[in-house]
Order: C-alpha cells, then sequence, then structure tokens
C-alpha cells in the first residue's frame, strides 16, 4: 500500500478513535495526515489571485470615485464664476454618498449639509486650514473628522469662495 492510505483508511473508517489508531497499522499516517502540498498551493494560490483581484477592482472604483467628487467640484465651480450663487447649490449638500460644501475664505459655510451658518475655523480649526489650501486649479487634502480620515478635493472661485467634496477611508 502507498503512503496514502492513511487518508483512504481514514475515509473508511470514518472518525478514528485513539484505541484504533492504535491497533492500526496506519497509526503514524492518520496521525499527522497534511493536505498535499499541490492542493495547498493552489489554495493559496486561488485566495492570492481573488485577493489580488479585489484590490484592483476597489481601486478603480475609488478612482473612479474620485473623478466624479472632482467633476462635482468643478461644475460647481465654473457655474459659480458664470453667474450663480453658492446658494444655488444648497441641495448639493445632500447629494449621497459625496456632498458638497461652500463656504467664505474665512470659513463661514454656506452650503454644507449639516453646518451651513457656521464657522468650521470655529468648529474645527485643523480641517479648516486644510481646506484653505484651496487652489484655483484645485487641490487634494486630507485631514480627520471625527474620528474618520478624510479625503476632499477643494478648488476656489474667481470670487475666493471655497468649493469642496470628498470621501472618508
Amino acid at each position: 500500500m502507498s503512503k496514502d492510505n492513511g487518508i483512504q483508511f481514514y475515509r473508511l473508517k470514518g472518525v478514528v478513535n485513539a484505541q484504533s489508531a492504535r491497533t492500526s497499522s496506519f497509526h503514524a499516517t492518520i496521525l499527522t495526515y497534511r493536505p498535499k502540498k499541490e492542493t495547498t498551493m493552489k489554495r493559496v494560490t486561488v485566495l492570492s489571485l481573488a485577493l489580488i483581484i479585489g484590490l484592483c477592482l476597489s481601486t478603480g472604483a475609488l478612482a473612479a470615485d474620485k473623478d466624479a467628487i472632482q467633476k462635482q467640484v468643478d461644475d460647481i465651480v465654473v457655474a459659480i464664476d458664470g453667474g450663480k450663487t453658492a446658494q444655488d447649490f444648497a441641495s448639493a449638500a445632500q447629494n449621497k454618498p459625496y456632498y458638497v460644501f461652500i463656504m467664505e475664505e474665512g470659513g463661514m459655510l454656506l452650503v454644507h449639509p449639516a453646518l451651513a451658518g457656521q464657522s468650521l475655523k470655529e468648529k474645527a480649526e485643523p480641517v479648516y486650514n486644510e481646506c484653505a489650501k484651496a487652489t484655483d486649479d484645485g487641490v487634494w487634502v486630507s485631514y480627520e473628522w471625527k474620528g474618520e480620515q478624510k479625503h476632499t478635493y477643494v478648488r476656489k472661485t474667481k470670487g475666493g469662495l471655497i468649493v469642496g467634496s470628498g470621501y472618508s477611508e
């Protein structure tokens, strides 16, 4: 019989107890059974491949989300520069999952889902300091808000308003 007979014995006998293992000539094989290396390697390869594919798909989704966030902000900036007001975009504060905020350079939030009419500089100065880095061309900034790491695209209008939107990790 081959070394694999221990596996066959296990399958034929079902559950192996200590007494039957002692009387069997397959004692060492039964107690030291390990899957063949090929089987283990196949499982590891399949799991690794699934993980890599998952990471690639999530990275692609994140890139698409960043593009959508940036386009949303850029479109609002162009519209405000073209004559619209911040209040024309009050409903954008309710956009899911990427709400928009619009604030004055000094920190007063004109559009925000929960803080409209309040000063971001007074509420959360570190967040304000990051958002105040907005440029005419737009820039991504990162900060912590209520224990979450956030990444926000901020861009200035010609009149100095800061328009932003982002995502949390």
